[in-house]
């Protein structure tokens, strides 16, 4: 069986603050950050977290686009900001509006055999593949699961841009090879990507379901930690560079822990990965 969690950290957090006294965190949008802690006050409606968002023209167009999308069933165009909202709701919104802030702070990053494109498509597979799941296993968590498998690799970007040499010689170490990125990470920075996001989740005071997610889905089995979601767990085996054997990992997770054979995988994987490439294109 493949060793599917991290391996033990040495100096961890000295060599993670040794990364951030040298790089300046993206900064955060602090009307996004307004809007999100009002969507989870039950004292504030959508119409007023909407007359908000009003003023961030940008994502109110990235509001409306994905409201306008094919999955989404609207039988004519909406074009206003209200009727948007209103039809999204609460969670859904914080959704579209973690997805997108994230992606505009996160850097532009570069470097062979990567790139921010092929990063969102696999972002994507994760978030779909949590959410198929999700919607099997428990229900009326799918877009919470959704968002969490969606962000759990956001401090990747950030390594590559301020550990490029470095990086580069972890992802050629992950070509073809049945590496796992974290291990290598741990290997080359005593830190993994998983360390930095939770901390990047922190200091954007992203919900505390997020900062879990974020900074615990590729936790070993022995550390203390919060229990995660099946489809969260599940979608954090999906590697940018997916290929039969790659899932492996994936169906061994699925049957073991949550009985989930392969060819209900196959189906699950499938469907999700058809959806993500429509999302990936709606957030491009």
């Amino acid at each position: 069986m493949l060793n599917l969690f991290k391996k033990k950290k040495s100096n961890s957090q000295g060599a993670m603050q040794e990364l951030l006294n040298n790089y300046e965190l993206p900064s955060f949008p602090s009307l996004i950050i307004e809007v999100l802690s009002d969507l989870r006050n039950p004292s504030q409606s959508l119409g007023a977290i909407a007359t908000k968002l009003e003023g961030d023209p940008g994502m109110t167009v990235k509001i409306l686009r994905s409201v306008n999308v094919a999955s989404f069933g609207v039988s004519r165009e909406v074009t206003n900001l209200h009727t948007a909202v209103s039809m999204t709701g609460h969670v859904r919104l914080e959704a579209i509006l973690l997805s997108h802030a994230v992606k505009g702070a996160l850097p532009n990053a570069t470097a062979p055999n990567f790139s921010m494109k092929q990063f969102w498509v696999a972002a994507s597979q994760r978030a779909c593949l949590a959410r198929q799941v999700a919607k099997r296993l428990h229900p009326t968590t799918q877009l919470e699961s959704f968002t969490a498998a969606l962000l759990q690799d956001m401090a990747v970007p950030v390594l590559i841009r301020e550990r490029n040499e470095a990086y580069q010689k972890i992802l050629t170490s992950m070509q073809g090879q049945n590496h796992w990125l974290h291990d290598l990470e741990i290997d080359h920075f005593s830190f993994d990507h998983t360390d930095l996001g939770g901390h990047m989740a922190r200091e954007w005071h992203l919900p505390q379901y997020l900062v879990d997610a974020i900074s615990c889905h590729h936790k070993s089995e022995d550390e203390d930690r919060t229990d995660l979601e099946p489809g969260v767990q599940i979608a954090s085996l999906i590697r940018q560079d997916v290929d039969p054997q790659s899932l492996e990992p994936v169906y061994e997770l699925a049957k073991r822990e949550y009985g989930l054979d392969k060819k209900t995988m196959d189906k699950i994987i499938t469907t999700s990965f058809d959806e993500a490439e429509e999302y990936a294109n709606q957030i491009a």
